[in-house]
């Protein structure tokens, strides 16, 4: 397809987006009809949009992505004061000597960025950091990225995070101990937000890759996983937060789930209302341009959800609300050589 009908196909998922967030949101059936000839009217001034310089060349553009995510990522590295966060984990096991190997720089004074890389996530990086006596830890830094959420949510979501693996520890499910937190202050003498925390033996699950006799060992370790949690319910739907020495349900630790950078949705006392309002919220973030990815597909999907709330409440039980992972896709579990979840 010709650049320039590309470029209008995108105008009119553009337009037509507008229009489902306009018809869709208005309560007056009426009033949607209206919002179809608002759809009708704009058609025209689509067709003489000019052309616009699209990049064809997908494999150029990913590998001008991962660099400029690398600079960042070692940019982020640079400011971490290493001598502070080696004086911080002796201390904290009471003077027992260790190093982080990964932020010496050679003798040409760069860092190691394949071994970096290996363990940073979309919004992490681990380091680790080993210990004389043959223990290791990991140094979670908080990236610092232009598509990462504003600081305030980041800082929040972090929290969560903290509290959610103390909570977790207590209830016996194997996760990495968590040693020390420092959000972004002048307090922090490391430079940037960090979490010390234990490193757990395995690697992440790659379910694709797993033999149907290697699932049914992982499925029956996640049940009793799931069974232990069940014993903690909850009267409210949000996320885990740490106040005043206990454990709260707040708002959803989500990035698409903030209404304002120190505004997230919830708590919710109920399904139906949690349901609805991260919907609204999503379908929001679509309809602003804040979510462009299949636009138009994925905003028909969520109002499909919101007409099958109703089904959905008439077969949830009353039973509370329990933790799970929000991005239960499964690289979140580890496991060793012979499949057993590690953390």
């Amino acid at each position: 397809m010709p650049s320039t009908s590309r470029t209008r196909c995108w105008k009119l998922s553009d337009l037509f987006l507008a229009f489902l967030h306009r018809a869709f949101s208005d309560p007056i059936p009426s009033l949607s009809i209206r919002g179809l000839l608002w759809f009708n009217e704009h058609l025209s001034i689509v067709a003489n949009f000019t052309e616009l310089k699209q990049d064809t060349e997908p494999d150029a553009y990913y590998t001008a992505y991962d660099s400029a995510r690398t600079i960042h990522i070692l940019n982020r590295l640079y400011q971490v004061n290493t001598t502070a966060l080696v004086s911080l984990a002796r201390r904290l096991r009471n003077g027992i000597s260790c190093s982080i190997p990964a932020l010496v720089p050679d003798g040409q004074g760069n860092l190691n960025v394949e071994a970096i890389l290996s363990q940073t996530g979309g919004q992490n990086c681990n380091i680790d950091i080993p210990f004389q006596d043959g223990v290791v830890w990991l140094a979670r830094i908080r990236l610092d990225d232009p598509l990462l959420p504003p600081k305030p949510t980041q800082a929040y979501i972090s929290l969560s995070e903290v509290s959610t693996l103390e909570h977790l520890e207590s209830t016996g499910v194997p996760v990495p101990k968590v040693f020390y937190f420092a959000s972004e202050s002048s307090e922090n003498l490391v430079g940037v937000p960090f979490l010390l925390m234990e490193k757990m033996k395995g690697g992440p699950l790659m379910w694709n890759t797993t033999t149907p006799s290697q699932r049914t060992k992982i499925l029956e370790q996640l049940t009793d996983i799931l069974l232990t949690l069940e014993k903690y319910p909850s009267s409210s739907t949000g996320s885990i937060l740490a106040l005043d020495g206990s454990s709260k349900i707040c708002g959803f630790a989500q990035p698409q789930l903030f209404e304002s950078p120190n505004t997230p949705l919830g708590p919710f006392d109920d399904l139906e209302s949690s349901m609805r309002a991260m919907l609204a919220q999503q379908m929001k973030l679509i309809a602003n341009g804040e979510l462009s990815t299949l636009a138009v597909d994925h905003y028909l999907s969520h109002r499909w959800r919101v007409d099958m709330i109703p089904e959905v409440l008439s077969l949830h039980n009353q039973a509370g609300f329990f933790l799970k992972h929000f991005d239960d896709k499964g690289d979140h579990i580890l496991i060793d050589e012979d499949f057993t979840i590690t953390a």
